[in-house]
């Protein structure tokens, strides 16, 4: 058993992912959660700007914000949960930001759609449950075989490889 291996699993681009979910999860969950304890304010702001179905469609966001924050940060559905997010972050920045022509303000909703591009091309990670469920855990990449192996020349009378120890190579000598 290799004591490493999990600090193998916890080191570079296998952690770009891990901070990314438990980030944009967090920060869904919150928002989330923020406003479902709120909702008449939702919908009064969904009949404001004059979106669709404002009291099915605005409190159903607000609860599938609560729920993907949750599976964001387990690492569940994560490149669905990608697409989705910046799919429906592009909808509040063009809904929100575009009527005022003010794109610079909603930092926030920028940061979340960054970031859930990002979830969608990476995908959870090897420390998810989506790297768990199909088995992805990645393991260090191995020596190669070959390495250790000497090296060969192939001969001018036919095709049969002729070995060299180390010594020959380094005296210049050839066979």
């Amino acid at each position: 058993m290799n004591i490493w291996s999990l600090d193998d699993r916890l080191r570079g681009p296998h952690l770009a992912p891990f901070f990314l979910r438990i980030g944009l999860g967090t920060l869904l969950l919150i928002d989330g959660w923020s406003r479902i304890s709120d909702l008449h304010t939702v919908v009064a702001l969904w009949h404001r700007l004059h979106l669709p179905g404002p009291a099915v469609l605005g409190p159903g966001l607000e609860i599938a914000k609560l729920c993907g924050g949750i599976l964001l940060v387990v690492g569940l559905l994560t490149r669905f949960l990608g697409l989705f997010f910046a799919l429906a972050m592009l909808g509040e920045i063009l809904a929100t930001k575009a009527p005022l022509r003010h794109f610079g303000g909603g930092t926030v909703e920028w940061q979340s759609f960054w970031m859930a591009l990002a979830l969608l091309v990476l995908g959870g990670g090897s420390v998810s449950l989506d790297g768990f469920i199909r088995g992805k855990v990645e393991q260090p990449p191995r020596p190669s075989p070959f390495r250790a192996m000497p090296r060969t020349l192939a001969t001018s009378w036919g095709n049969e490889p002729v070995r060299q120890s180390r010594k020959d190579i380094e005296r210049g000598f050839e066979r």
